[in-house]
């Protein structure tokens, strides 16, 4: 591969200077002050003359109309340039420019550029004596008729008098605002309007109307045919041809004897022909201003209907991009807030087209992956949903804090197993306290909230114990009956003598049971945890983990619970019996 030696002159650029202006263009260069339309197609057809006869077709005046109707119809949106208070100052004088300046007038008008090609505005300045602002007397901002205006070779406007119609009076520029639209280079001021592509479907269309008018008349209406007998004679001859001239006009007349008169139909019909034309070119008018033709023609289902809509939804949008950032740069930027704020960035002016985002669809996603492991992160966040919310875990003092997604995670019935497995255990205060904390990443204050108070020790009078084993003589009560196998040691709460709870015996007698089982399992679990490079990787081991840990044993201590459950119970009816 060859060493690619970058040219020198490159090196040194060369500023300031426009290599290519309009200026060295031959094909232009000999036409004077003043630059002709480009557009071959409007120099043939006369200029913008054409352009209006095209805009007087009915269908084009229909969706043009909708085109224009639903860029106005959404709501107008003024942003600062930034958070400093100079520049939110601005954004508010701008609401209350907008407060009487007609914005939606503005719309209409200044859009049409996207059909003629470019519009021109005059704007109406005065002093307040405080901001150089719009003279709400004179409408603020007025569209001017375009075919009064012509541009230079250099983009600059000129406006056609009487005294001065070959080279035009030039304009302050503090007062224009242009409006180019269409076009595929920067050479051409004047633009491509949509009227040029809507030429020939118009011209077509009123051709195929004047034929379909001529045929109508001609053919709509039978033809009427009067025979006379033979040998009539000439004056019988002229009466019929009067009787059939009468019948086609709707009038009376004479019938001699022997004449016959016979209404005769077209033998064809050219009617579906004419009908066909002039619905394609009507089709063709709706495809080129709104990219699509079901929201204006019949015969189309919803679901076709609802995919074109999104179509002219995009074009609306366009429109309404083009002209807000015109407004933007040309009146607000260059002008407005130059004069009135020169060191702020000025405001920014918009419509809400788009309608807002499903956000609830968007939650309800990310919860998903969330449980999956993921966090999103704050600019994702921020972009999605706005900037009204804050990281719990960041949170200032006095905020709530974020619990931690692992115990997040476990929703309410899992969180509601956790507590009953740490009130039901054998574990200490303490480990329990440690299990939280360390598996589940609870602070110490919300662990301390999870875990049931710690019971004061009782500083009177030593309650008596219950009678060991040992101590009775009664058979049933000798070691290795369920029963007594299932009684804890001792009951320092219980009063002497006091009937024994079958339900606290056994649930006591399981805990001891399962206490080294269930150590294991939290032993494993912080294996788990410690191996784990964070707690959301550790959250997402956890339905892998728990498959692995040792379960023989509690299935065992369970069924042997059972079994002594069934046999006390057998052993207490027949007691009460």
């Amino acid at each position: 591969m060859a060493y690619f030696r970058p040219d020198p002159e490159i090196q040194q650029p060369v500023v300031d200077v426009e290599i290519a202006s309009v200026d060295k263009d031959p094909l232009i260069m000999w036409v004077g002050e003043l630059l002709p339309f480009l557009d071959p197609l409007m120099r043939e057809k006369g200029g913008l003359e054409a352009a209006e006869r095209v805009a007087d077709d009915e269908q084009v005046k229909s969706v043009w109309q909708q085109r224009t109707d639903a860029q106005k119809s959404f709501e107008i949106i003024v942003e600062p340039g930034s958070d400093r208070r100079d520049a939110k100052k601005a954004a508010d004088w701008l609401r209350e420019l907008l407060t009487w300046l007609p914005f939606d007038d503005l719309t209409e008008k200044m859009g049409w550029s996207t059909f003629f090609g470019f519009s021109y505005a005059e704007l109406m300045l005065v002093s307040d004596g405080k901001y150089i602002t719009l003279d709400p007397d004179k409408g603020g901002i007025r569209v001017r008729r375009r075919d009064r205006f012509r541009f230079t070779k250099y983009g600059e406007p000129r406006l056609l008098t009487l005294s001065n119609q070959y080279e035009g009076e030039a304009l302050h520029a503090s007062r224009n605002w242009v409006l180019n639209y269409g076009g595929d280079h920067h050479d051409d001021p004047y633009g491509r309007g949509l009227w040029r592509w809507l030429f020939w479907p118009v011209f077509f269309k009123r051709g195929d109307l004047q034929k379909w008018l001529r045929f109508l008349e001609d053919f709509a209406a039978p033809s009427v045919m009067v025979t006379t007998p033979p040998g009539a004679s000439e004056a019988e001859k002229k009466a019929a041809i009067q009787l059939a001239q009468a019948i086609r006009a709707g009038t009376s007349g004479r019938k001699t004897e022997g004449t016959i008169v016979e209404l005769i139909e077209a033998t064809r019909s050219g009617t579906a022909d004419y009908a066909t034309l002039h619905a394609a070119m009507n089709s063709a008018i709706s495809k080129v201003i709104l990219s699509q033709t079901m929201t204006t023609d019949s015969g189309s289902s919803y679901a076709q209907a609802e995919v074109h809509e999104g179509v002219a939804l995009r074009v609306i949008k366009s429109d309404s991009d083009l002209l807000c950032q015109s407004f933007n740069t040309e009146v607000l930027a260059k002008r407005l807030c130059h004069w009135n704020f020169p060191d702020v960035e000025p405001p920014r002016i918009w419509r809400q087209v788009e309608p807002p985002a499903d956000t609830k669809a968007d939650a309800e996603t990310d919860q998903i992956i969330f449980g999956w492991g993921y966090r999103p992160k704050a600019d994702y966040v921020t972009e999605k949903y706005g900037d009204n919310y804050t990281d719990l875990q960041s949170a200032p003092e006095g905020e709530e804090e974020r619990e931690p997604p692992l115990y997040q995670g476990l929703g309410v019935g899992g969180t509601q197993s956790l507590l009953d497995f740490l009130q039901s255990n054998t574990l200490s205060r303490d480990a329990a306290l440690a299990v939280l904390q360390q598996v589940f990443g609870l602070t110490e204050e919300k662990a301390l909230m999870l875990l049931p108070e710690e019971p004061e020790p009782d500083r009177g009078q030593e309650p008596e114990r219950l009678p060991t084993p040992e101590a009775t003589e009664d058979p049933q009560t000798v070691t290795g009956n369920p029963l007594s196998d299932a009684l804890p040691p001792e009951h320092p709460e219980a009063e002497f003598a006091a009937p024994v709870d079958l339900t606290d015996a056994f649930a006591a007698r399981l805990r001891q049971e399962l206490s080294p089982v269930l150590s294991g399992w939290v032993d494993r679990i912080e294996e788990a945890l410690g191996d784990a490079e964070s707690l959301e990787s550790f959250a997402s081991q956890i339905p892998v983990l728990f498959p692995d840990l040792p379960s023989e044993a509690f299935r065992q201590a369970l069924l042997d619970a059972t079994v002594a459950a069934e046999l006390a119970g057998r052993y207490e009816s027949e007691d009460e019996g």
